[in-house]
C-alpha cells in the first residue's frame, strides 16, 4: 500500500516541478500572468479585474480612467544579445482614453506605461518590472567582485598596456632624435666655423703673396737701380 502512494506523491512532485518551471521560462503566458501580478500590485491602480480572454475592467489614479482595457499582443524578445535579462513587452489599449488626457497627465501616463515593458532575469529565472530588476542589477553590480571580470577586463588591459609602452618609447625616441639633431646642428655650425676660418687663411695668405711678390720686385727694381749707378 506504501509503494503506490509513495508513485503518487513522487508523480505530484513532479508535476509541480514541471510547471514552476514552466512558469519560470520567458514565455508570452508566464509574461502575461508577470504583467497581471505588476499591474495589479502597482500601489497607484485602484481596480484591475479580469473579465474575459484579453479583457480587464482598469481604474488608477494616475489619471482619470476607469474602464476597459484589453491586452492586445505580448512579446517576448527572442533575439535578444544579453546575457542578462530577455526583455517582454505588452501591448494594451485603454478603450475610451481620449488623448486630452494623455496629453494632460502625460507624465503619469508614461510612467504607467512603463509598466508594460518587463524584464525577465536569467539568473533569478523570473520576470520582473522595471524598478525591480533595476534596484536588483544595481545590488548585483555593486557586491560584485572585480577578480571573477578580470578576464573580461585583459583585452583593454593589455591595449592599455601596449599603448602606454608605445606612448612611453615614442617619448624616447623623440628626445633621442632631437638630441641627435642638435648634435648634427652644432656639427653644421662648427663645420660653417672651420670653412669661413678656411676661407679668411686662404684670403691672408693670398694678401702675404701679393705682399711678397710686390716686395721681390721693389728689390729687384734696387738691385738693377744699383747696378746702373755703379762706376765702371
Amino acid at each position: 500500500m506504501k509503494r503506490p502512494a509513495t508513485r503518487f506523491a513522487l508523480l505530484g512532485v513532479g508535476l509541480l516541478l514541471g510547471a514552476f518551471r514552466a512558469l519560470a521560462q520567458p514565455t508570452q503566458t508566464s509574461l502575461i500572468q508577470a504583467w497581471e501580478t505588476v499591474q495589479r500590485n502597482d500601489p497607484e491602480t485602484v481596480a484591475f479585474e479580469k473579465r474575459g480572454d484579453g479583457s480587464y475592467r482598469f481604474a488608477t489614479k494616475r489619471f482619470p480612467f476607469d474602464g476597459e482595457l484589453k491586452l492586445l499582443k505580448a512579446m517576448v524578445e527572442e533575439d535578444s544579445t544579453s546575457d542578462i535579462y530577455v526583455l517582454g513587452t505588452v501591448a494594451v489599449e485603454l478603450v475610451g482614453l481620449s488623448d486630452k488626457v494623455r496629453q494632460d497627465y502625460a507624465r503619469s501616463y508614461a510612467l504607467w506605461t512603463g509598466n508594460n515593458v518587463l524584464y525577465y532575469d536569467l539568473a533569478a529565472k523570473r520576470w520582473m518590472g522595471a524598478r525591480e530588476f533595476q534596484t536588483i542589477a544595481r545590488q548585483r553590480f555593486r557586491g560584485r567582485s572585480l577578480w571573477p571580470n578580470f578576464w573580461s577586463w585583459a583585452p583593454t588591459l593589455v591595449f592599455l598596456a601596449v599603448l602606454v609602452f608605445a606612448m612611453l618609447l615614442l617619448g624616447r625616441l623623440q628626445r633621442k632624435q632631437k638630441q641627435y639633431a642638435g648634435r648634427i646642428e652644432r656639427n653644421f655650425d662648427l663645420a660653417e666655423r672651420s670653412a669661413a676660418l678656411a676661407e679668411k687663411s686662404a684670403e691672408t695668405a693670398e694678401k702675404s703673396l701679393r705682399l711678397l711678390e710686390d716686395s721681390n720686385r721693389v728689390l729687384k727694381e734696387i738691385l738693377e737701380t744699383l747696378r746702373e749707378g755703379r762706376p765702371r
